[in-house]
């Protein structure tokens, strides 16, 4: 709490300066006689034996009293190198039971015969780690010169100097090294990452446990630590309210520390330029001139201040108090100041004169009592450096300048100077040998935030999208990109508001999902109610475009027919046509993943004779992946073949020609000769000779470039009828022969081919031609001689 005025005091009392001095002198001193009893032990000194016993005064005395924590009731050996007994060469001292070395005189005061007392090696575990002496002569309580002593090791070095009768005190300090512990955790956990500083230096915690992933976890472990005073705080980051809980223990068992220091100095090297008698002239120098730091913080506030200037440096009612709290190249450091008691007119200025400070300023009137609250201060300033503090006092019209740190004029006392400052986010911890200290801090999220992580289908692609967060009560705008590779995006604390996140659109990716949760509720991305202390994590999952590629080639190749094409699947609104030809550039077209057909049309002396995709899916079922391009490669053969029709008189052979005369009542032969010209293999003729009644299957594989004979013989050898032949020729002949080759293939040909046997007509007269036969029934064929000459 504020420290009240003195109200004792008669009002405008003047106190020359050599009383001031008289009175500070008997305070001293009343102070420092306590303190000897203090480090003489802290009670009733006893003797080895036990039994209690105040140093004699009748001779010079060394008295060593042994401290372990914790407690041991195992002995301490020490040894004494230069005791003029004997018997004191020698000793055992346990914490529990101080004793002490009498010395009865010296043999030679001057010093140079010293006495050397040395702890040996403590029992298992402990630790010597501080040695402390105190020099006294006879019963003047003030330490002085003439005792000396020199600490080396675990060895005190005591040498007398004087003739007259002194004491010396020392404590020898034993510790079992312990652990302080530091656990984070925070209400609601989103990750963030908390530092912390003081003492051990400064460290980061995570809330999250186990580790989130960025290799920062919530408890920091400090090991083998000794005895001691330890200041760890933690420094608020942007958007976290104050501590929650701040809770310590020993052995499971809440203990209570008080707040943490973060920056301490004498406060009377702290000084100022004043002109209290207002007489035009600074002050240069004065007892008891320095503030006065409280030693307890602002109870309503564990993050204040609080100091005064002390009886009897009373300002003139009107003088001014200025501070100076910061550090430099920072601008606006949070800092609320206050003052308490007879103050008027406070203001505070923030740096006009100094970048990086804030200077308060306030007219005060007697004595005021100032509290300045740096928890903020600390929590936005003091993670790299930590900041100083310059006060002045100075009468209305003074330069302001003068009073700045940088620009302290030692001249007139203007001393530039730290003062005690503490904060509520964290604690001074007072370790204890062998008793582990856990202190767990625990914050509630002020703001919220907002992650972005993008999902990719095939996952692992290295494409990058980018998006935009805009709005909230600040109208941010942030652009970042991202990846499925890439670790999410994280805002950082966001003010809680209505914030809109949207992607951009990537040529070849569609997306697929997108969900905005904080783990309970969703949100719109476009419209997100971000509460505070909420993470709102949002997804974006994209699916990569499929490629269909089809390709046509021709045999024989470069052939210019096109063919038509149609490609269909559940994802496609309508089936999507096309032409290709061998040659032309392939089509190709992106779409979603799914299952696609395609087919082609036939196309009259073609056949399709290959069909392969890349991916070994047949053309009815592609099966499209994410980001997968197919390729489908369409070979058309074309079909092709040669009839040839030729009649003759050998049963055996085909004729030379498809042309033949003959005499009335020739028996004449037909064959056909099938050559396939094309570049397709045929198979499955059906042969179709109205004139001698044939219609048959012919079952014979044709390769490309083959020909085959189709006689009466090789007809009896497949089973067929022999119908072509023998003809018997009585009048002329026109035979047509239709084959239809490819009946195993979409697209079989058909061709025909025609051979004729001529009779000639008679050369006979008339008057020459024989009377025709009476008899009845008689049928006669009159026939010209065929001579060489006729055709």
């Amino acid at each position: 709490m504020p420290h009240a005025p003195h109200s004792d005091r008669p009002e405008g009392r003047a106190t020359s300066t050599a009383s001031r001095k008289a009175n500070w002198r008997a305070i001293w001193v009343l102070c420092l006689v306590a303190g000897l009893f203090v480090l003489a032990g802290h009670q009733v000194v006893r003797s080895q034996t036990g039994q209690p016993d105040d140093l004699p005064n009748f001779s010079n005395t060394v008295r060593i009293t042994k401290f372990a924590s914790p407690a041991a009731e195992a002995g301490f050996n020490f040894s004494c190198e230069g005791c003029p007994n004997q018997a004191d060469s020698s000793f055992t001292l346990t914490d529990t039971v101080p004793g002490q070395i009498s010395v009865e005189q010296y043999r030679d005061i001057s010093g140079t015969n010293p006495i050397t007392i040395t702890e040996l090696t403590p029992p298992g575990g402990y630790q010597l780690y501080k040695i402390e002496c105190l020099a006294q002569a006879g019963d003047d309580p003030l330490p002085l010169d003439p005792w000396a002593y020199q600490v080396v090791g675990s060895s005190v070095v005591v040498t007398a100097s004087i003739t007259e009768l002194g004491k010396a005190y020392c404590n020898f300090y034993n510790a079992i090294p312990t652990d302080i512990t530091i656990v984070k955790v925070a209400t609601p956990s989103v990750g963030s990452d908390y530092v912390f500083s003081g003492t051990l230096g400064q460290f980061t915690l995570d809330d999250a446990d186990p580790d989130d992933g960025d290799s920062i976890t919530n408890t920091q472990v400090f090991s083998n630590l000794l005895p001691g005073s330890y200041d760890i705080y933690e420094i608020l980051p942007p958007g976290s309210n104050a501590l929650e809980s701040l809770v310590c223990s020993v052995h499971d068992k809440a203990v209570e520390f008080g707040p943490a220091v973060v920056a301490q100095a004498d406060p009377t090297t702290a000084g100022y330029a004043t002109d209290l008698s207002n007489d035009g002239t600074p002050d240069t120098a004065c007892d008891g001139c320095a503030p006065y730091v409280s030693n307890s913080p602002n109870a309503e506030n564990q993050g204040v201040l609080e100091f005064m200037l002390p009886d009897p440096v009373a300002p003139t009612d009107g003088a001014i108090l200025k501070l100076h709290l910061g550090m430099r190249n920072i601008v606006s450091p949070p800092l609320s100041v206050s003052l308490y008691g007879y103050v008027g007119n406070g203001t505070v200025e923030n740096g006009d004169f100094d970048a990086g400070s804030l200077i308060a300023t306030f007219t005060i009137s007697n004595e005021a009592v100032v509290a300045i609250d740096v928890t903020d201060f600390i929590s936005t300033q003091l993670a790299n450096n930590v900041g100083t503090v310059g006060f002045g006092l100075r009468l209305p019209g003074e330069d302001p300048s003068d009073f700045f740190l940088d620009d302290l004029n030692p001249s007139l006392g203007q001393t530039p100077g730290v003062l005690h400052l503490t904060t509520s986010t964290g604690r001074r911890i007072e370790l204890e040998g062998g008793r582990p200290v856990v202190c767990t801090f625990g914050n509630r999220e002020g703001n919220g935030r907002i992650t972005v992580d993008k999902v990719t289908f095939p996952a692992g692609s290295p494409a990058e999208f980018s998006f935009s967060l805009n709005g909230g009560p600040n109208q941010i705008q942030t652009g970042f990109v991202i990846s499925d590779t890439a670790p999410p995006f994280d805002s950082g604390p966001l003010a809680p508001g209505t914030y809109s996140l949207t992607m951009e659109t990537l040529a070849g990716w569609n997306v697929t999902a997108v969900l905005c949760t904080d783990g309970v509720n969703e949100y719109d991305p476009s419209a997100i109610s971000l509460p505070a202390g909420v993470t709102v994590a949002c997804t974006f999952t994209c699916t990569q475009q499929s490629t269909i590629v089809v390709d046509k080639l021709t045999m024989p190749a470069g052939d210019t027919t096109p063919f038509s094409m149609t490609l269909d699947g559940q994802a496609l609104s309508s089936p999507i046509q096309f032409q290709l030809s061998d040659g032309s550039t392939p089509f190709t077209t992106d779409l979603d993943p799914g299952l696609y057909s395609l087919t082609e049309a036939a196309v009259p002396g073609w056949a399709l004779t290959a069909a392969a995709c890349s991916d070994s899916s047949p053309l009815d079922a592609i099966d499209l992946e994410p980001g997968e391009t197919v390729t489908c490669t369409l070979t058309n053969s074309q079909m092709s073949v040669a009839v040839t029709k030729t009649v003759g008189l050998d049963a055996t052979s085909c004729g030379a020609s498809s042309q033949l005369t003959v005499a009335p009542g020739t028996p004449v032969y037909f064959c056909v000769t099938l050559e396939n010209t094309g570049h397709v293999t045929l198979s499955d003729h059906v042969l179709v000779d109205q004139a001698v009644g044939l219609n048959v299957t012919f079952p014979y594989t044709l390769p490309p470039g083959a020909q085959v004979q189709i006689t009466n013989d090789m007809l009896t050898s497949l089973d067929l009828p022999p119908l072509l032949g023998p003809i018997t020729a009585t009048s002329d002949i026109s035979n047509t022969v239709i084959i239809t080759s490819g009946q195993g293939t979409s697209n079989p040909i058909t061709r025909q081919a025609q051979a004729t046997v001529t009779i000639p007509p008679t050369a006979l007269e008339g008057d020459d031609q024989p009377a025709r036969p009476e008899e009845a029934g008689e049928n006669r064929i009159y026939l010209p001689l065929i001579g060489a000459d006729m055709p």
